[in-house]
């Protein structure tokens, strides 16, 4: 499994709450960037490890909680991600999305419901 996948679904079932899908399509391919907020339990090394990482935002004075993780240009798949994520909301998201061979681009953007900082069904 890659480095960054397995680093990825780690952050996301321990220091994020996800909270939507962007929608990216460039030269007919689909994919997705994560929008997420990041719980206060991150250290502050692994907040900018994951800011310098996987976003286009700097780390600033006051820490933003909102972040934007830019997969679609990290060439990373979001599904994968989740398919390795300790969220079973996620995972199960995430096997169902591997047997969509090319992510529609008119389709729908997958999404799940968010209670209490967690993900608890599929929308």
């Amino acid at each position: 499994m890659n480095h960054n996948i397995q680093e990825l679904a780690q952050f996301i079932s321990t220091y994020a709450i996800p909270d939507g899908l962007i929608r990216t399509v460039s030269n007919g391919k689909v994919s997705h960037d994560l929008r997420c907020v990041v719980k206060s339990n991150i250290t502050l090394k692994d907040y900018e490890h994951i800011l310098n990482t996987y976003t286009n935002q700097s780390n600033q004075s006051a820490t933003p909680r909102n972040i934007t993780l830019n997969l679609s240009t990290l060439g990373i798949d979001v599904f994968e991600v989740f398919r390795h994520c300790d969220i079973e909301v996620l995972r199960t998201l995430g096997e169902s999305m591997l047997h969509v061979k090319e992510h529609s681009i008119n389709g729908r953007v997958p999404g799940w419901i968010v209670n209490a900082g967690k993900v608890v069904s599929i929308r």
